[in-house]
């Protein structure tokens, strides 16, 4: 593939080894996807300093995906490289620590109420200042902004579940991390 059709420095460079399974556990996912390229290759990102950050790449066979050695805990966006562009292949997938690989496709059928509280090493709420709320569906879609009391709890109602979320302050430094619900109601964070 030409230099300029692969889209971040690493992985343009030939004398690397993929270790990532010496020091992580790890697991093989085929992958669909929604956005079919004439390239044989779609590429893998994770959210990062509020971006979606291209690490790794697969080879595409009948419009699936296939990823090697992708650590578990992780939410992972699938997408294509064209004309210098990143574009989203496909819905995020979520792979659990027991393997087991989740497709992040919203269900708006089945709406829920999220409610955010405070989490040490994820976040602190400053009274009095403001949140915006965020889901995932083929991009970042704007659900809401609320205001901390002293309570430091904030509720979003009526958002898609099996999806990503991200709560943004008004403040931000951009080390937000992105979360799921689970079937209890409970947040995850990825």
């Amino acid at each position: 593939m030409p230099q300029n059709e692969i889209p971040t420095d690493h992985l343009k460079r030939k004398n690397i080894i993929d270790v990532t399974n010496s020091y992580w556990r790890t697991t093989d996912v085929s992958c669909p996807l929604t956005d079919i390229s004439e390239n044989k290759i779609s590429y893998i990102a994770v959210f990062n300093a509020s971006k979606w950050k291209i690490v790794g790449w697969g080879k595409v066979t009948d419009n699936k995906a296939f990823f090697d050695k992708l650590p578990v805990g992780v939410v992972y966006l699938p997408k294509n490289y064209e004309n210098g562009n990143e574009i989203i292949a496909g819905y995020p997938f979520l792979i659990r620590a027991n393997k087991n690989v989740t497709q992040l496709i919203p269900n708006y059928d089945k709406k829920i109420d999220v409610t955010v509280t405070e989490a040490p090493k994820y976040l602190y709420y400053k009274t009095g200042k403001k949140y915006a709320f965020y889901y995932w569906d083929n991009g970042w879609k704007y659900a809401g902004t609320k205001k901390t009391t002293y309570e430091k709890v904030l509720t979003f109602e009526n958002v898609p579940s099996n999806t990503i979320y991200i709560l943004i302050p008004e403040y931000s430094e951009k080390k937000e991390r992105i979360f799921t619900v689970n079937e209890m109601g409970e947040i995850e964070r990825w």
